[in-house]
């Protein structure tokens, strides 16, 4: 009996140990154990699920990105297998050199073709060997495609043309031109620095290129590199690689028309058919040191050119529209450049919603000239100009005043800098950057400097995140930042991309009622407030401000060089700077980083700028003209003439 006793209390017990555990895991089934347990089977089946899902996607975009690579190889090895004769035949008689027969500009090209001292396939000769030298060398890599042998025979029979005929050639007659990369060209590509787009070239002219073809009787001698997708004020893509300034090599030329600035620096053409979206003509043209214009927006025609997005399709382009437009070594060529294109055939054969028939008319202003009324103003208070700007800017008001009789008056923009980037930012997030680029890219990887807004961009933010976040970028990295991020983040509704063109057409109309109101023909402002940038740090200094006026606007707009900086002005606001400070809202990240630009700046170029109303293109061009007398810029790069290493 005792053993079954025994045996009842172990019983016992372990029925009431089995109980109370049972009690136990029901009670406390949370314990840190079962959720880890739990943590780990649903990480488990995610990581599951998303290598299911996103696997499959990942391969075809490694074997897209194997497909674009071997797109690059092809095309970079058709244009190095191309035999130009054109090279080969004159290639012992015409060397390309620092001689005044290498620099003459489209005006004087013109002028003694048709005075029979100079013959236009010579000329053509004599250039095309200074592009390859020159414009196709490591060290600057400016051109995408050479097109030597067809600008030979079309200068031969332009001589045999005026020969035959007799006709009165037209305003580019025999003149070499540069093609920015994404301008269409007939046989050549036209990518906008996206690989996506190759394997398709050109079947025919763009309307403007023809026109300047046919009508304007220019020549096509290469086209210029660009920036990927032309979203940024520099000149590198996956295709054709990084171009760089001829003043300084470790600086950027600009962009998104970097090439072609870069060509018209080095004197390998007189002139270049570049575009300008939000500054793409003038700040390259700046930090190159030559002449650049952005036509009024509605002045010119994009009718074949590539659309900015994938299946060729407009976007945001129809508010803020690119304009094709010159740069030169003097302003007489850009008007050339308008002769030849505000012509009956672009009008006849272009939109007239978009291009309307508005000859172009310099000639009666200048035969009769006269003494303009010139506003100013000194910054927009978003970015300070560096000391060698305001000298620049300064020096261009008193020489108006003193040596062409020029009234100049203060201006008071109706609208700053913190209003032009922010509008900017807000009307191009719209169409949410981060997809359009992918879109646009089809499954090439952006470059670095695109990278850095695309991950800005993904990032999810709630709404009710925005001012914490705008908050904390405030106090980390200073007011522009934050102003920067907001601007992006404030487009999330309909209503809010429709109110951003109402404020654009608000924009609109008080800059015509300011400039009505204070009598100005013209506005007188800094250029870029900084020299060229080194290589890969654009996107770190939003210092395009003053060239974001022109094109939200829609007006013409010009930049003119006019002075180089001096030993003593290689600094930004440091104790150098006499008796001058940043604002307060000025001294973040983006000051530091215009510090770093200055070093090292000696003798690079700076310039001013001109800013008109709509279809007042010829008085733009007449201010230019007159600042570019009393400046009598004459500084030429040298750094492109260095041996490679």
């Amino acid at each position: 009996m005792s053993f079954s006793y025994e045996q009842q209390q172990l019983q016992a017990e372990f029925d009431q140990e089995t109980s109370s555990s049972i009690a136990d895991a029901d009670e406390g089934s949370s314990s840190p154990v079962s959720l880890f347990l739990l943590f780990c089977n649903v990480l488990w089946f995610l990581v599951a699920a998303g290598t299911y899902i996103y696997f499959p996607r990942l391969v075809k975009l490694g074997q897209r990105r194997q497909e674009l690579g071997k797109w690059i190889a092809l095309v970079r090895q058709q244009r190095d297998k191309k035999v130009h004769k054109v090279l080969l035949q004159q290639q012992k008689r015409v060397e390309p050199n620092e001689s005044d027969d290498c620099w003459k500009t489209a005006t004087q090209t013109r002028h003694e073709i048709l005075q029979g001292t100079l013959q236009a396939h010579e000329n053509i000769s004599l250039l095309a060997h200074r592009c390859r030298k020159f414009g196709r060398s490591k060290q600057i890599n400016a051109i995408t495609e050479e097109l030597y042998d067809e600008a030979f025979q079309a200068a031969s029979n332009l001589a045999n043309f005026q020969e035959k005929d007799g006709i009165e050639p037209p305003p580019l007659f025999g003149v070499p031109v540069c093609v920015k990369e994404w301008i269409g060209v007939k046989n050549t590509y036209a990518t906008a620095g996206m690989t996506c787009r190759l394997l398709r070239p050109d079947k025919q002219d763009c309307l403007l290129v023809e026109t300047l073809r046919t009508v304007g009787g220019a020549i096509p001698l290469v086209k210029g590199n660009v920036v990927q997708m032309l979203m940024l004020a520099e000149t590198h893509n996956r295709i054709w690689g990084t171009t760089t300034n001829p003043y300084d090599l470790a600086r950027t030329p600009g962009g998104s028309s970097g090439g072609d600035a870069a060509l018209v620096a080095m004197g390998c053409v007189p002139l270049s058919v570049s575009s300008d979206g939000a500054g793409s003509i003038r700040i390259p043209a700046c930090y190159c040191g030559i002449v650049g214009f952005k036509p009024t927006t509605w002045r010119s025609s994009l009718k074949d050119c590539i659309k900015p997005r994938s299946e060729d399709k407009h976007g945001i382009s129809i508010a803020l529209s690119t304009t094709i437009g010159p740069m030169a070594r003097c302003v007489d060529d850009c008007i050339l450049y308008m002769k030849a294109i505000c012509v009956p055939h672009l009008f006849r054969n272009a939109d007239p919603a978009h291009s309307p028939p508005v000859p172009f008319r310099y000639e009666e202003l200048y035969n009769q000239p006269k003494k303009l009324t010139i506003g100013y103003f000194e910054t927009d208070d978003w970015y300070e100009p560096c000391t060698a700007s305001k000298r620049a800017l300064r020096e261009t008001i008193h020489n108006l005043q003193t040596m062409g009789g020029h009234k100049c008056v203060r201006f008071e923009p109706p609208s700053n800098g913190w209003d032009h980037f922010g509008l900017l930012i807000r009307i191009n997030a719209s169409e949410g950057i981060g997809r359009v680029v992918r879109e646009a890219l089809d499954g090439e990887l952006p470059i670095a400097e695109i990278q850095t807004m695309l991950w800005a961009d993904m990032v999810p933010i709630p709404l009710w995140a925005v001012p914490i976040i705008t908050w904390l970028i405030r106090l980390v990295m200073g007011p522009r930042m934050a102003h920067l991020f907001q601007a992006s983040k404030d487009i999330s509704t309909v209503y809010q991309v429709w109110q951003a063109m109402a404020d654009l057409m608000e924009l609109r109309s008080k800059w015509s009622d300011a400039v009505k109101e204070a009598g100005v023909d013209v506005i007188l402002h800094p250029a870029m407030p900084t020299p060229a940038p080194f290589l890969g740090t654009a996107k770190d200094n939003p210092n395009v401000s003053y060239m974001q006026i022109a094109p939200l606007l829609g007006w013409p707009s010009g930049v003119v060089p006019v002075t180089t900086i001096q030993r003593d002005e290689q600094h930004f606001y440091n104790d150098k700077t006499k008796g001058e400070a940043l604002p307060r809202d000025q001294t973040d990240h983006f000051a530091r980083a215009a510090a770093k630009v200055m070093e090292k700046s000696s003798g690079l170029p700076m310039s001013v700028s001109i800013l008109a109303p709509a279809f007042r293109d010829e008085t733009c061009l007449y201010a230019m003209k007159e600042i570019e007398k009393i400046a009598n810029f004459q500084s030429k790069p040298q750094a492109y003439l260095q041996p490679v290493s």
